[in-house]
């Protein structure tokens, strides 16, 4: 499944929940984006790859060199 298609698939299942719970309320329900989900960031600033997600890339593919975190 290709990034978009699952962002579709999370906002059309989280769409239908919140509008389910909210019954009625639909001034209310919205649809989570980025936005929403993730908070704000200073711009600039340094934000290193958790270590978790590079083991877990790094378990599945090879790379050849360096590579900078910032070319990532």
């Amino acid at each position: 499944m290709s990034q978009g298609s699952a962002e579709a698939v999370y906002l059309l299942i989280h769409f239908t929940m919140d509008t389910k719970i909210l019954s009625g309320n639909a001034e209310k329900a919205k649809v989570s984006n980025a936005k929403t989900r993730f908070p704000k960031r200073a711009p600039f600033e340094f934000y290193p790859t958790p270590p978790e997600a590079v083991r877990a890339l790094l378990s599945v593919e090879q790379f050849d060199g360096s590579i900078w975190e910032p070319a990532c």
